[in-house]
């Protein structure tokens, strides 16, 4: 059987070319004394792609801790909070409070990589202020 296009030209339906795979034809249908399928069933299964979840880790968490001296002053011990972990004035104070008095203070929680340039920026900036001011990292 042929039909025609739009532009006139005659074209051939493809289940009229391909009887065997044409759907209502071939050798189930009682059309062709003889078939011959092409391929065979698995060919034409479908492989099931299986996706695995990867379940990533959350980064270790490390607390930064601010720890007191004779000779850093308060001020900027205060100054530090604010520009570098950055602290409102009141979180500023009540952490120097706490350093002054028990020795130490948490100046903030952090994975590892920001709490060591966190410490990193404290040293140079209290090294060029002249302060001996030291914190170090503990994780949580």
């Amino acid at each position: 059987m042929l039909w025609l296009n739009f532009s006139g030209e005659k074209i051939a339906l493809w289940a009229d070319i391909n009887p065997v795979r044409a759907p209502g034809r071939g050798c189930h249908s009682g059309g062709y004394t003889s078939c011959t399928m092409a391929k065979s069933n698995n060919q034409y299964e479908s492989e099931t792609a299986v996706q695995e979840r990867v379940k990533t880790q959350k980064p270790k968490m490390y607390q930064v801790i601010l720890l007191n001296d004779d000779f850093t002053t308060m001020e900027f011990v205060v100054h530090i909070l604010e520009t570098i972990f950055l602290k409102s004035p009141a979180e500023a104070m009540q952490i120097m409070l706490q350093v002054h008095k028990s020795g130490k203070g948490v100046a903030g929680i952090f994975s590892k990589q920001i709490a060591e340039a966190k410490i990193d920026q404290v040293h140079q900036i209290a090294r060029s202020e002249g302060f001996p001011l030291r914190c170090t990292m503990e994780e949580v």
